[in-house]
C-alpha cells in the first residue's frame, strides 16, 4: 500500500529529528542550523505550526552567529516564510530582504528565488504592489532549474490573483503552472494549483465544477493544509444548493485550518461556516462565528477583512473591523449596494452580486436577488430572500420556485430548459448567448446552474444525463 502524504511528512520528520540530535552532539553549529531549518518546513506540513516557528526561529539564531552563509540565506528565507503566514507580514518582508541581500551575494538562487517569493506575497497581503517580486522569483526558479521553488511561485502567484479576484490572470497561472508541475513530477504543488482552482470555480459560479474537481482532489491524499480549499469550496456548494455533507466537509476545514494557525487560512474556513449557518437560517451560530474572525482580522488582505465586516453586518453583530476594505466590499458596508452588485458581476461572481442585493430593502432589489438565487439553484438563499421580502412588506414574493420550474423533473428553469436544449445541441457559449440573446455572462452562469442540477460535471456529461432521463432522444 502506497504511504500517504501525511505518513510520508511524519517519517521525514522523524529522521529530521534524529539527524538534529546527531549534528548537536557532534558540536556542528552549521548543519544544526541547517536541519532546524528543515524541519519547520515539515512540521508546518503536518500542521504542527507552533513547532514549526520554534524551528524557524531556533535556526536563524544558531546561524547568525556564524556570519553569512547559504544556510543562513535560507533561515531568513524560511523564516520570512513562516513570518508571512502567520500575517506578519511586514517582518516578513524585512526577513525576506536579508535572506535576498545574503543570497545575492553568495549566489545561492534557490533562497533567493524563495525570499523574493515571501515578499511578493506579504506585499500582496499588505496591499502593497507584490507582481515584480513574484515574477522575479519564478524567473529565478526557472533560469537555475529548480522545479520545487517554481512550483512554489506558481501556487503563490495564482492564489495572490485569486486572492484579489484577479480570475482571468490566475487561469493563466494556474494552466501555466499545472502543466509545469506535472511535467516535473510536482505533484504537490499541482494539487495546490488545482486546490485554488476550486476557489475560483465556485465564486464564479461554476458550483458543479467546483464540486466535481473538489471530489476529486479529496479522494486523493494530501496533507491538512492542501485540503482545506477543495474542503470549503465542497462545503460551500453543497450549503448553497440544500445538500447534504456541509459539515463534515467544513468542520474538517476548519480542524485543518486551526491547526496550522495561520489567519488567512481560518478566515478561509471560518467564513464558509458563516455562510453555511446561515444559509440554514442559524442566525446566532452566524453571528457567533464571523465575530470569532474579529480577532484575526487586522491581519488580514483588504478582501477577507471586508467579507468579515460584511458578514458582521448582515449577521445583526455590533462588533467591528478596522483597516482598509476592499471597494466592492467596501460599496456594500455603505449602502451602495447597486453600485456593488454591478461590480461584483463584472468580476463574473454572481452569487456575491445577490448578497448585495439581498442587503438593500428595496423591493427591486430583493427580486433581482432572488432571481440571481433561483437562476444559480440556491434554494436556501431563495428562501431566506422570500422570508425577507415579506417581513419588509412586499407583496405578490413568488412562493418557492415557478410552477415550470416545480414541473420540471430536474427543477430547471424556463431559461434553463432553454440552455440545456442548446447546450443538447452542442452549441458553444457564444452560440448559446447569440441564439438567446443574452451575455455570454449569463450563459455561463445559466450553464453552471443547469450542470449543478444534473449533478454532471462536464458539459457532454449533461447532456448525456438528459437523454438518459428521457428530456432529449438520442442523436
Amino acid at each position: 500500500m502506497q504511504a500517504s502524504h501525511c505518513d510520508r511528512g511524519e517519517e521525514a520528520t522523524q529522521a529530521g529529528e534524529r539527524a538534529l540530535a546527531l549534528w548537536r552532539s557532534a558540536g556542528n553549529r552549521i548543519r544544526e542550523g541547517d536541519i532546524l531549518r528543515r524541519l519547520s518546513r515539515e512540521y508546518w506540513g503536518l500542521s504542527r505550526n507552533d513547532e514549526g516557528r520554534a524551528a524557524a526561529e531556533d535556526a536563524v539564531a544558531v546561524l547568525e552567529p556564524l556570519g553569512e552563509s547559504a544556510e543562513l540565506a535560507w533561515a531568513y528565507a524560511n523564516l520570512a516564510c513562516q513570518r508571512m503566514l502567520d500575517r506578519d507580514n511586514t517582518e516578513a518582508v524585512g526577513l525576506g530582504r536579508r535572506a535576498r541581500e545574503i543570497a545575492g551575494r553568495l549566489e545561492v538562487p534557490g533562497a533567493l528565488a524563495d525570499a523574493l517569493n515571501t515578499i511578493g506575497c506579504a506585499k500582496a497581503a499588505l496591499g502593497q504592489e507584490w507582481t515584480a517580486d513574484l515574477r522575479s522569483a519564478l524567473a529565478t526558479a526557472l533560469a537555475s532549474q529548480l522545479p520545487a521553488q517554481a512550483g512554489r511561485v506558481y501556487a503563490n502567484l495564482q492564489s495572490s490573483y485569486v486572492a484579489e479576484y484577479r480570475f482571468a490572470e490566475a487561469g493563466q497561472c494556474f494552466a501555466e503552472g499545472l502543466a509545469y508541475c506535472l511535467d516535473k513530477d510536482m505533484a504537490t504543488y499541482a494539487t495546490c494549483l488545482r486546490g485554488e482552482r476550486t476557489v475560483v470555480l465556485e465564486r464564479t459560479g461554476r458550483w458543479a465544477q467546483a464540486a466535481a474537481l473538489s471530489t476529486e482532489l479529496l479522494a486523493a491524499a494530501a496533507s491538512p493544509t492542501n485540503r482545506i480549499n477543495p474542503l470549503t469550496s465542497l462545503g460551500i456548494v453543497r450549503a448553497r444548493l440544500g445538500q447534504d455533507g456541509v459539515w463534515e466537509c467544513l468542520d474538517e476545514a476548519a480542524a485543518a485550518a486551526d491547526g496550522c494557525g495561520a489567519p488567512g487560512w481560518i478566515a478561509i474556513a471560518g467564513l464558509a461556516r458563516v455562510e453555511a449557518y446561515w444559509l440554514e437560517g442559524k442566525d446566532e451560530a452566524a453571528r457567533s462565528q464571523v465575530e470569532s474572525l474579529v480577532a484575526v482580522a487586522d491581519r488580514l488582505d483588504p478582501w477577507a477583512r471586508g467579507a468579515v465586516a460584511v458578514w458582521l453586518r448582515r449577521t445583526g453583530s455590533d462588533r467591528a473591523v478596522t483597516g482598509v476594505l476592499a471597494e466592492r466590499y467596501r460599496l456594500m458596508m455603505t449602502g451602495d449596494r447597486q453600485r456593488a452588485a454591478r461590480a461584483w458581476r463584472e468580476l463574473n461572481c454572481p452569487f456575491d452580486a445577490a448578497l448585495a442585493l439581498f442587503d438593500g430593502r428595496g423591493e427591486a432589489e430583493l427580486r433581482a436577488a432572488l432571481e440571481i438565487f433561483t437562476d444559480l439553484g440556491s434554494l436556501p438563499a431563495a428562501r431566506l430572500t422570500r422570508r425577507r421580502m415579506r417581513r419588509l412588506g412586499i407583496r405578490s414574493v413568488p412562493v418557492g420556485a415557478r410552477v415550470a420550474t416545480r414541473e420540471h423533473p430536474l427543477g430547471l428553469t424556463r431559461r434553463e430548459r432553454e440552455v440545456l436544449e442548446l447546450i443538447h445541441a452542442g452549441r458553444t457559449d457564444a452560440e448559446i448567448a447569440a441564439a438567446l440573446v443574452i451575455s455570454i455572462k449569463t450563459v455561463s452562469h445559466h450553464v453552471s446552474a443547469v450542470l449543478a442540477k444534473l449533478g454532471a460535471p462536464t458539459r457532454a456529461k449533461a447532456a448525456s444525463e438528459a437523454r438518459r432521463l428521457g428530456l432529449f432522444a438520442e442523436r
